[in-house]
């Protein structure tokens, strides 16, 4: 009696064939290339759920699903993939206001606009700007480097002011305005979600002004500073805004040497 009713285990069977369904109908080769490895193979449902977050993860999707499908008598896999309709091209403003009540009020608008899906590999393009108490812009494009994307290019710029207060024992005795501008390039790898290695080579220049103070005490300070940070990220977070559960761990280690015209030699190690 107990043998006739035990759960006999579930045989998924082989994937034959992986549909993409995109309503918008743009280029799915991305979808394709990444599920194609599931063809020939048992479905793995967990594995399945992971390679649909991932795809959806990368801000193009408003809607992406899958669902078991049978066709001549074989058994397949059918993704359904909803393109966002304000594609491709996005935008967003911001406004920060601040004040500490000591008379500094303080105010800085932002605004932001990426071109997404760039050439066959899906490239994006952002570009921002900040006016205010932070003034400047920046610019970085991010190039998906491997047949499934998993590693990427970004070569990026910055040029940014900032006011910085300047305080001994509680008073603010100077005030300068920082300007930071810098060219980088960035190499990553990420052929697990959970986690990436990158590096980065950059070439800056600082220079702080001083606003309010004393000149004989506080002088105006430039750097010229070349570096190269290696990073690696651990991240299995199920919510990037408000996580439940799931931890994010980030090593990190910057050397400065004088290479390229720098003049800094020092190393920053930042764990977080």
């Amino acid at each position: 009696w107990r043998e006739a009713h035990h759960k006999r285990n579930f045989d998924p069977g082989l994937v034959h064939f992986v549909d993409v369904v995109d309503s918008s109908g743009r280029d799915t080769r991305l979808l394709d290339r990444e599920l194609a490895n599931d063809v020939g193979k048992p479905l793995d449902v967990d594995k399945l759920d992971r390679q649909v977050a991932t795809l959806y993860g990368s801000g193009r999707y408003a809607l992406l699903d899958w669902r078991p499908v049978e066709r001549d008598g074989e058994r397949g896999i059918q993704i359904t993939g909803e393109d966002k309709p304000w594609g491709p091209l996005f935008g967003k403003l911001g406004l920060q206001l601040s004040d500490d009540f000591s008379g500094h009020a303080f105010y800085t608008v932002s605004g932001q606009v990426t071109a997404t899906d760039i050439g066959q590999s899906g490239a994006r393009w952002t570009n921002g700007i900040w006016l205010g108490r932070i003034t400047g812009l920046y610019s970085n494009f991010y190039q998906p480097v491997g047949e499934l994307g998993q590693g990427y290019v970004m070569p990026d710029l910055w040029v940014r002011a900032d006011t910085v207060p300047i305080y001994v024992d509680n008073r603010e005795l100077a005030e300068y305005r920082m300007h930071r501008n810098h060219v980088g390039i960035s190499a990553g790898w990420s052929p697990d979600p959970r986690w990436e290695l990158s590096a980065r080579l950059a070439r800056g220049y600082d220079f702080a002004s001083l606003l309010v103070g004393d000149p004989s005490v506080f002088s105006n300070e430039h750097t010229n500073w070349s570096s190269l940070r290696l990073s690696g990220i651990w991240d299995t977070l199920d919510n990037a805004d408000f996580p439940t559960h799931g931890s994010r761990v980030r090593l990190e280690y910057e050397a400065y040497r004088p290479l390229l015209g720098g003049a800094v030699n020092g190393d920053v190690t930042r764990l977080t």
